[in-house]
């Protein structure tokens, strides 16, 4: 918020800014909600020469390649921290958006849960389940599984199905308002036998994943890359499903609690 930023007493700097914020700047929404009035402020970073400079790394594929090599060399990032990349993605889709594997370097880093939008474990698990099947979250070519997931399911009159479209990213209003962010998210998670996702076009583990966990809902998913390092385990703690055989298992476990 500052106009003149120094350098004094500054150990390394970290940008949690959206990925094409380093081009775009922000917009309007995180202008007024961070009291920002000059939407390219983060400009002033690149002539800081010295200090280590960490980039949180989240939706990479919003640049391409030039974007991120431009991005690096320009604002002189020397770490990024990222879920993703490398660790959860193909060679084949890490080297279609990174040019450089040495500098800067990777490091791994993992999304959290807030467990104060939880009800107790205890309470969670005996609690009774109106949805048989929930799925929550944006729908379009980017998740294809779930794409198609919704016309399976909703072509199956038997199975009671809850869904509902990624709100948005206007957070506080939103939660002023009672959509499903938040707590509400939780809720409905909680009110759910069964919450299914996507791994996305390129194959990775979503947040998602854990937040369905977390609330005693059984996770469906289509397959994901690396994930032995993950704690995930096929047919123990997921059920790994695809456009085949979804229905045959929606049905096997509603009637099957304890399988479930």
């Amino acid at each position: 918020k500052k106009k003149n930023i120094t350098t004094h007493h500054i150990d390394g700097i970290i940008f949690f800014i959206p990925e094409r914020g380093f081009y775009d700047g922000i917009n309007n929404y995180e202008m007024n909600y961070f009291s920002v009035k000059n939407k390219h402020y983060i400009n002033q970073f690149k002539k800081f020469n010295k200090i280590p400079k960490i980039l949180f790394l989240n939706d990479f594929w919003h640049n391409n390649k030039y974007d991120w090599e431009l991005c690096v060399k320009q604002y002189k990032i020397t770490d990024i921290f990222s879920m993703y990349v490398p660790f959860h993605t193909s060679e084949e889709n890490f080297d279609k958006y990174f040019s450089f594997k040495a500098t800067p370097k990777f490091h791994k880093i993992y999304r959290s849960i807030n467990l104060k939008n939880l009800s107790s474990k205890k309470k969670s698990i005996k609690k009774k389940r109106n949805f048989d099947i929930t799925l929550l979250g944006a729908v379009g070519n980017f998740y294809p599984f779930r794409k198609n997931s919704i016309k399976l399911i909703q072509s199956d009159k038997s199975i009671k199905f809850f869904y509902k479209k990624h709100p948005g990213y206007l957070f506080q209003k939103h939660i002023k308002e009672k959509k499903i962010v938040g707590k509400e998210y939780y809720k409905v998670l909680e009110n759910s036998k069964i919450a299914i996702t996507c791994s996305t076009i390129y194959k990775i583990p979503i947040p998602k994943i854990w937040e369905i966990m977390s609330t005693g809902a059984m996770l469906m998913v289509d397959k994901m890359d690396k994930i032995k390092n993950l704690g995930l385990k096929k047919n123990f703690n997921f059920v790994e499903v695809n456009e085949q055989n979804l229905l045959k298992n929606i049905h096997y476990y509603i009637d099957n609690p304890l399988k479930r």
